[in-house]
């Protein structure tokens, strides 16, 4: 799959500001106003939005979301501690919510992935797309989730959490627990996201 996903362009602006436009316009064509873009948004896909709003042709209500690790594309390499944190504090630094087409607020963690490449986390072996056992792949090792959990309470910033699997939910619920025995986070509005596979008991807490 790094294969494959290896020949595609990176994000060209001279192809990617026309392409998403096109997309606007066939969203408009089905009534879709507003999209919220929360996954695999770095700050160049942030600023193609951007880019857009400031010389005027965006026609959709668009929110953005700051990934808090780069691992979407085979190209890309983990953060280091140092900007790992950075990268939260540009999701702070940049929040806005008064512009009435385009509003940035939050930064999502992604530990896991889906199921068709054999990424979603689980606690029990499954039989990935290459015949094999696997319990899924981690992107975003958890002492990471616990640096960006105590940096968004501290700092107000609104997490956009991407649970697909059990482990994903497993691991995030203690660690969510653990904060909030430090600092309320109940009302905090934060969002989960791409909710594959959730035990009863998961959906409870």
């Amino acid at each position: 799959m790094d294969e494959l996903l290896g020949r595609l362009p990176r994000l060209n602006p001279a192809i990617a500001v026309p392409a998403t436009l096109e997309g606007i316009a066939r969203y408009h064509a089905l009534g879709v106003r507003t999209i919220y873009e929360g996954h695999v948004m770095d700050a160049a896909s942030i600023g193609l939005f951007q880019g857009l709003r400031q010389s005027d042709p965006l026609r959709m209500r668009v929110l953005t979301s700051l990934e808090a690790e780069n691992y979407s594309m085979p190209w890309q390499k983990p953060l280091t501690d140092e900007r790992f944190v950075a990268n939260l504090e540009l999701a702070h630094d940049t929040t806005s919510m008064h512009d009435d087409l385009l509003r940035h607020n939050g930064v999502t963690l992604s530990r896991g992935g889906p199921f068709n490449p054999g990424f979603i986390r689980m606690n029990t072996p499954y039989i990935s797309p290459h015949g094999e056992l696997t319990r899924g792949r981690e992107f975003v090792p958890q002492d990471r989730e616990c640096i960006a959990l105590d940096y968004r309470a501290a700092h107000g910033v609104r997490l956009n959490f991407i649970g697909a699997g059990h482990a994903d939910h497993d691991e995030f619920l203690a660690d969510a627990k653990a904060l909030a025995a430090r600092v309320p986070i109940r009302d905090r509005q934060w969002v989960l996201q791409h909710n594959y596979l959730c035990t009863a008991d998961h959906a409870r807490r």
